[in-house]
């Protein structure tokens, strides 16, 4: 066991490792089990044949995981479980479903820089998905983090194949929602910003995206 062991940088990468391994299920695990999971998979050791203590793996929950990745979630105390993938909202069937997927994202990247326009994206996904509980709780617990970066990273953004054609659909929905009189005019505000931060972020020309939708 040792031997495997040495292929980690450090004994929390370790932790984390098979953390992430244990709550790839979705599911939620207590403490006890998580720490019972990754004693058994490391065999209590770690890096220079010292023993790995439940302190480093507890620290690594909280930090390495919870902290530094978004996309897991403290359900309760004692109590953890990884989202379920952001791309699921697009196997939603719910009107403007691109749109909420975009802007639950730019929500949730924001909030993790600390910057406040997050909740303007979140505002405008939650007016979109209405009295949906079961699709408001999946946006809830993807927006639902901490400041961490000053910036963000590559692991913070889904990919997957047909993102590209989303986002066309996305910027393209938001800009009808914003000339639609029957929306109220302050959600239609919400609208057109998000779009212009949606666009600037991925790197879209905005005022072509606009010209190209009227």
């Amino acid at each position: 066991m040792t031997s495997v062991n040495k292929g980690f940088e450090s004994n929390a990468k370790m932790a984390q490792f098979y953390i992430s391994e244990l709550l790839i299920d979705e599911q939620q695990h207590s403490k006890a089990e998580i720490l019972n999971y990754v004693n058994q998979k490391s065999g209590g050791i770690g890096r220079k044949v010292k023993r790995l203590t439940d302190e480093t793996i507890s620290s690594t929950l909280g930090s390495g995981i919870l902290r530094n990745n978004a996309d897991y979630t403290k359900t309760s105390k004692g109590w953890y479980q990884k989202n379920p993938p952001l791309y699921d909202l697009l196997a939603v069937d719910i009107a403007h479903k691109e749109a909420i997927y975009f802007l639950t994202e730019q929500a949730r990247c924001l909030r993790r820089i600390g910057h406040a326009d997050a909740e303007i994206c979140k505002d405008a996904a939650s007016y979109l998905i209405g009295e949906n509980e079961g699709v408001q709780m999946l946006m809830i617990k993807h927006t639902n983090v901490k400041r961490f970066r000053s910036k963000l990273e590559d692991n913070e953004l889904e990919e997957f194949d047909g993102k590209a054609e989303a986002l066309d659909k996305a910027l393209e929905g938001l800009r009808e929602l914003v000339a639609d009189e029957n929306i109220p005019p302050d959600i239609r505000e919400k609208f057109d910003k998000s779009e212009y931060i949606i666009s600037g972020f991925y790197g879209k020309d905005f005022e072509q995206t606009q010209a190209m939708n009227m």
